[in-house]
């Protein structure tokens, strides 16, 4: 079976896992207790509609819980979402996240790329150019997944405009914005109250370090793409232990502040020191740092136990491109090293 995601410690065991970008901080106490509590319900269905946990997430975003959908993280949702739209003819960025062309492949849809150029792999205003009638879906990562490039507001204002003047559902994955200090500036969460053409992603995932859960919501207006999303599937999609933890979740804000405090400043400790190197990196936006170096870096860096993710299987990059988590300080400081020992040395 192809890798075509990182994490995959069952492969790599007792590595340092450097492929996946979650909060080096581990689970809050506070889902963890939750959890804990929660246990002696898993002999009870769970509420298929997630309506206590859509309240709650309602609350703390400010949009109606109507307007929510919740998931078996994030890509259950990219599915049940290209199933509702059943679209003849998408376009996504590349190089971007897989799983929304599987999913779209799924369906037959024929799916265009809108290759990114290489010396910065920032969106060029030339992409409004390419939105038109012929096209019906279209998917951003903001920040892109694996660049870590952001999509200005004002660009993304115009793209929304412009394709609900063509008649284009547009998807905006917003799933690592959480880690920005300026989130509420970059995000379209409320645009979705005004454009009922705009489906925004999210998950509990990254921010709150809980991948092997499985929590992803999405926000819609339209009534019609949610209900069918809702039965694009098989119904308990999102367990009950996700359900009560994402809920504590929603009250570990001192948790997600000290983490985007930390990551601004380690990541200006990681650009510091990567500048030492020999290696083309990009300044990016998210918890991870998007780079070039020899072809064979990763499998160099895993006889040290040290695991990174190899992007070659991104349409639009090659042998050579990688994505490196930011981790505790310590485990940043030993890929440093080994960085320095394969590269220097």
């Amino acid at each position: 079976m192809e890798e075509i995601h990182g994490g995959n410690i069952y492969k790599y065991p007792n590595v340092l896992d450097f492929s996946a970008n979650i909060n080096p901080f581990g689970p809050p106490e506070g889902v963890l207790k939750r959890m804990h509590h929660t246990m002696q319900k898993i002999e009870q269905y769970p509420d298929d509609t997630c309506a206590r946990l859509r309240e709650k997430l309602g609350q703390f975003l400010g949009v109606s819980p109507d307007s929510l959908i919740c998931g078996n993280g994030a890509a259950d949702l990219i599915y049940r979402l290209a199933w509702a739209i059943r679209p003849k003819h998408a376009m996504v960025l590349s190089p971007c996240f897989s799983e929304y062309e599987k999913a779209l492949n799924m369906l037959h849809t024929k799916v265009e790329h809108f290759w990114l150029p290489k010396e910065n792999f920032l969106l060029p205003d030339t992409f409004l150019e390419r939105i038109t009638e012929s096209l019906d879906f279209i998917v951003l990562c903001n920040p892109n997944n694996p660049t870590g490039q952001l999509i200005p507001p004002e660009q993304m204002k115009h793209i929304v405009e412009k394709c609900e003047k063509m008649h284009v559902f547009l998807l905006i994955d917003e799933c690592f914005l959480p880690f920005l200090e300026e989130e509420k500036r970059y995000s379209f969460l409320n645009d979705t109250k005004v454009h009922d053409n705009i489906f925004v992603l999210r998950a509990f995932t990254k921010m709150y370090a809980v991948p092997g859960l499985r929590l992803g919501y999405g926000v819609c207006s339209n009534a019609s793409v949610l209900e069918r999303m809702q039965n694009a599937g098989p119904p308990w999609n999102v367990s009950t232990l996700a359900q009560e933890a994402g809920e504590a979740a929603l009250f570990e804000q001192s948790y997600v502040k000290k983490t985007i405090a930390y990551l601004n400043e380690e990541k200006a400790y990681l650009y510091k020191e990567l500048e030492k190197l020999p290696l083309l990196f990009w300044y990016g936006a998210a918890n991870y740092i998007f780079m070039k170096g020899p072809e064979d870096l990763q499998k160099r860096l895993l006889d040290k136990g040290i695991l990174i993710r190899d992007c070659s299987n991104y349409i639009n990059l090659e042998k050579g491109y990688y994505r490196i988590a930011v981790r505790t300080h310590k485990e940043n400081q030993i890929l440093l090293e080994q960085l320095k020992n394969i590269l220097i040395r």
